[in-house]
């Protein structure tokens, strides 16, 4: 699928000399879209659902703001037309300009409510009008681009269901993807052969078509987990407060006992407070932890890995799981999984999920700590909260100290130096 020219970086390139081929390529590209769409439509759908549709009040919401955008981005089309004649006087080009800076302002902080009211009246009556089929294609690449499959899923079904798929096979491909990082194997595997039918299969498609007969053994034992641990609703709780919004996690207390003492003791002790997300890699985790306090990665302390046990947890999207240097180096940095990661089971400890918060989590600030912006601010922990735990239970980690590991090392160097005198000597004899 093609994708649009976002709006919002106008507000970047409103004072650069870009402005105005920007602006011109935007309004030619949009409104020639919208009209191509605007008139196939109309002609598919019957007029008395078109009408009925528009009566939903999600949907007459979305076509009020689309009204104005649509407006808008008429006048400055016209404006250009103007600007570029050879009769336009260099005092009405200036006039020109600086509405057209001021219309990139509000097409900016349009935009995006225009796809999330688009998103709200698909949700509720999928192509209700022509405008909505539209722009809802948009709305969708902008979740997927975020990688918010929650939100984008019911967008896609509502796709599936129309005239798309045959219009742009790609949708098989997307499609899949979704159903891979919600844990709908079955699904994603359908839809994954049905986009290679298409020869529109990517390769990042075909990477996760190959994961899952993995994913289908590990999904069936993590599925009736869950299901038993909803059931029961007792695990513990820890509620992330961030600069993008709640993520409450639930804690796999039985898995990995010490882990989860670990994180809930420096949650109770405010380690986390103002903890930045230092690392966010879209498709694979957004990692935190370090001290915002002391500046220092970890605690002091180091625990032991728990994913060599029997039972231990796998990573999926949304798994909680201990950043490590090496085995048993666990201490305060942990990782959210953006997709399945299969490398790291069996290497990462995983003591928790996601339950609830994926808005937040799919808006985190990319943050690549090999390549750094010097442009991008990253998000934080504001504060984390113990909201659930068991009760009786204390929740105090047992640690390896810096000293227990420097001591080890030396008692290793003297074992080895006492081992090498001892070859001296036989060898000596």
């Amino acid at each position: 699928m093609k994708i649009l020219l976002n709006a919002r970086l106008f507000s970047f390139l409103k004072n650069t000399n870009f402005i105005i081929l920007i602006i011109v390529l935007f309004c030619v590209e949009t409104l020639c879209a919208q009209s191509t769409a605007t008139v196939r439509a109309a002609s598919e759908k019957p007029a008395d659902v078109v009408s009925e549709s528009k009566n939903i009040p999600e949907v007459q919401n979305f076509m009020k703001i689309h009204k104005y955008y649509m407006g808008l981005m008429e006048k400055a089309q016209k404006l250009l037309e103007e600007y570029q004649l050879p009769e336009t006087s260099e005092q009405r080009k200036e006039e020109i300009e600086k509405f057209l800076e001021e219309a990139s302002e509000k097409i900016s902080k349009i935009h995006p409510q225009m796809l999330k009211r688009a998103e709200a009246a698909w949700n509720k009556a999928p192509g209700a009008t022509p405008e909505l089929e539209q722009i809802i294609l948009e709305a969708l690449e902008v979740r997927l681009l975020t990688g918010n499959y929650e939100r984008a899923y019911p967008m896609l079904r509502g796709l599936l269901s129309g005239v798309y798929p045959q219009k742009i096979p790609e949708i098989y491909d997307l499609a899949g993807e979704t159903c891979f990082m919600l844990n709908q194997y079955d699904a994603a595997e359908k839809f994954f052969v049905m986009a290679q039918q298409k020869k529109a299969l990517s390769e990042r498609g075909a990477a996760w078509q190959k994961l899952i007969p993995y994913y289908k053994i590990a999904w069936a034992r993590e599925k009736t987990l869950r299901a038993q641990e909803t059931q029961s609703d007792r695990l513990p709780r820890v509620l992330l407060k961030t600069t993008k919004g709640n993520i409450l996690l639930e804690l796999f207390e039985k898995e990995a006992p010490n882990t989860v003492a670990n994180f809930i003791f420096l949650v109770e002790k405010k380690f986390y407070e103002d903890s930045p997300f230092h690392s966010v890699i879209p498709g694979f985790v957004a990692q935190t932890g370090s001290s915002a306090k002391t500046g220092e990665p970890d605690p002091g302390y180091r625990i032991a890995c728990e994913c060599e046990k029997p039972g231990a947890r796998k990573h999926f999207r949304g798994s909680v799981s201990m950043a490590l240097s090496g085995k048993d180096t666990g201490g305060s940095q942990f990782f959210i999984c953006l997709t399945p990661t299969n490398e790291l089971d069996g290497v990462n400890t995983v003591f928790g999920r996601v339950i609830q918060g994926w808005d937040a989590l799919s808006e985190l600030t990319p943050m690549d700590p090999g390549n750094p912006d010097p442009m991008a601010e990253m998000d934080k922990i504001i504060s984390a909260e113990v909201v659930r735990k068991t009760e009786g239970v204390k929740y105090r980690p047992k640690v390896i100290r810096e000293k227990d590991i420097t001591s080890k090392k030396t008692a290793s160097k003297d074992e080895k130096t006492s081992q090498n005198n001892e070859k001296n000597e036989s060898s000596a004899y």
